[in-house]
């Protein structure tokens, strides 16, 4: 990080893109996360009624292949509910830097008023002023470097990803014939999961952008 004029910072602050992306990607990843819970709930259900109703080696297929995903689908939701929690820390941080940095009407009548007291500093006669300006403006100096010290440190640990678990492949029925009376529950089972993997690729879209 390097050391900036109080200016140079706050303008840094006012130049960016505020808090409303990370604050978007953060409702993003809780809109995600939510669809899998709900996915996941629906993959629970189908998986009981099918363990109760259909016996042998395609309905064990099955079973196997849809516990792999539910074991994803819980993990992946905790992931992505700490996505969320940390892009709203990060648009939390960015509005907190952006109350408390130097306002720049502040810098620049501060450079202002420093101007004038030198040009009319005749025979010495403005010096004290003149130190009591330069004074301000390195606490004004101080005051921003802290707050963009504290910035980067959040933004750095709000915005480092692990990556997402990645779906265990799709669910596999195996050669087994289907019994006629299970195709609805078989269809619905692999539909919940096409629709888990579809919101999984939606989810990392916001954290690549943010």
């Amino acid at each position: 990080m390097s050391v900036a004029p109080p200016e140079v910072i706050t303008g840094r602050l006012m130049s960016g893109a505020g808090p409303g992306p990370m604050a978007a990607a953060s409702a993003a990843f809780g809109a995600a996360s939510t669809a899998l819970g709900e996915t996941n709930d629906r993959l629970v259900a189908q998986l009981a009624w099918l363990q109760t109703h259909w016996l042998g080696p395609a309905a064990e297929s099955m079973a196997v292949s849809l516990t792999k995903h539910l074991s994803w689908l819980r993990v992946l939701e905790v992931q992505l509910d700490e996505a969320a929690a940390r892009t709203a820390a990060q648009a939390a941080a960015f509005s907190q830097a952006y109350a408390t940095m130097v306002p720049m009407p502040a810098i620049v009548a501060n450079r202002v008023t420093l101007s004038s007291l030198q040009a009319t500093n005749f025979l010495g006669v403005n010096a004290i002023p003149i130190a009591a300006t330069e004074a301000q403006y390195l606490e004004m100096t101080i005051q921003d470097i802290t707050v963009q010290s504290t910035y980067l440190a959040q933004t750095i640990a709000n915005t480092t990803f692990e990556p997402f678990t990645p779906m265990p492949g799709p669910i596999v029925l195996g050669e087994f014939p289907i019994p006629a009376i299970f195709q609805p529950a078989v269809s619905s089972a692999v539909n919940a999961g096409e629709q888990l993997r579809q919101a999984a690729v939606a989810a990392q879209a916001p954290g690549d952008g943010a």
